[in-house]
């Protein structure tokens, strides 16, 4: 079965971050995806004025639409160990997560921290919870995302 790539379009409250730090919402927003990527986002009546006829609209006010993933649990200390399970928890706590957890400080913050960060957006993140210590969120900022 193949997945259908034709543009659509999401129309509800827009929820978005133009600039680090700053949210802006657009009661009447939009979303357009083009081939799986978000293509364009903006006022509804805006987009829907450049696209009359060629994009597939669905309605989904008063819903929240966020342009991106979101993450809503995540362990910035843990980024350099992900994916190494074991059978059992306690083990895979103790040998992979603890140390990580305790090494996870100054320097080693700053280093891994960028790396974190690229890697979300990389994959269309685009809203993480992430406590902010501020070697991290200097972290955050430098990495440019």
């Amino acid at each position: 079965m193949q997945s259908d790539t034709s543009p659509f379009g999401l129309r509800g409250f827009l929820i978005d971050a133009p600039q680090f730090g700053t949210l802006r919402g657009r009661p009447n927003g939009a979303v357009l995806i083009d081939n799986g990527k978000i293509s364009k986002i903006g006022d509804y009546d805006d987009l829907r004025r450049l696209h009359p006829n060629s994009i597939r609209w669905l309605d989904r006010r008063p819903a929240a639409i966020f342009p991106g993933l979101i993450d809503c649990h995540t362990h910035l200390p843990q980024y350099s160990v992900v994916a190494r399970g074991e059978s059992e928890l306690l083990p895979w706590l103790r040998q992979h997560i603890f140390p990580v957890e305790r090494e996870f400080t100054g320097p080693k913050a700053r280093a891994e921290a960028p790396a974190f960060f690229q890697e979300l957006v990389r994959n269309g993140t685009t809203t993480v919870p992430v406590s902010r210590p501020p070697s991290k969120a200097a972290s955050a900022r430098s990495s440019g995302k």
